[in-house]
């Protein structure tokens, strides 16, 4: 599989290590085979390590050695933090500043957040299993009445269908419904 980020000038990087840690930047000349020389709108031109840096799939087309105003030009019409942004890279990292910054009740009502999503998820999962095992074992048989009736519950439970009637309450008298009686 071949390479499809290149060391080129114009290639927008992310710098990974450092005091300019992800900060996005452009290569606007190669000094050899370990350093590029880069810039940014907000930024002084400096020389970094290749090791620092990590490639984005993003491209401005820009000569060697642009001005300062022409590489800020250069990034505007290009939408170079747009794209960034909309990137998943892009969105992964604000992601994770975001859980960086929060305190410890923060995290807490995430957790709590979580907690209720996973419950209502289990239970949608539930149901959707109730509905596929009554409409394909018994296609003309009502749900509502299915659950009603006690007498079904040992069905159930001999064939290995406990979670369906995890939340139902069986009585010692049979119910039936208005029809059946």
């Amino acid at each position: 599989m071949p390479f499809k980020r290149h060391v080129e000038i114009g290639r927008v990087a992310l710098i990974n290590y450092g005091k300019e840690y992800g900060r996005l930047v452009v290569i606007v000349d190669v000094v050899d085979q370990n350093r590029a020389l880069v810039d940014a709108p907000d930024m002084v031109r400096m020389q970094m390590n290749f090791k620092r840096l990590s490639l984005t799939d993003i491209k401005i087309d820009i000569k060697r050695i642009p001005q300062k105003k022409t590489l800020v030009a250069a990034m505007q019409e290009a939408d170079v933090q747009g794209k960034w942004d909309k990137s998943s890279w892009g969105r992964k990292l604000v992601v994770q500043k975001r859980r960086a910054s929060l305190n410890d009740f923060d995290r807490f009502k995430l957790m709590l957040a979580k907690i209720k999503k996973w419950t209502n998820q289990a239970r949608a999962c539930e149901a959707e299993e109730r509905k596929c095992f009554l409409s394909d074992c018994f296609p003309n048989f009502c749900a509502e009445y299915f659950f009603q009736t006690p007498q079904f519950c040992f069905l159930c439970y001999f064939l290995g269908l406990r979670t369906i009637l995890r939340g139902i309450e069986t009585q010692n008298s049979y119910v039936f419904p208005n029809r059946f009686q």
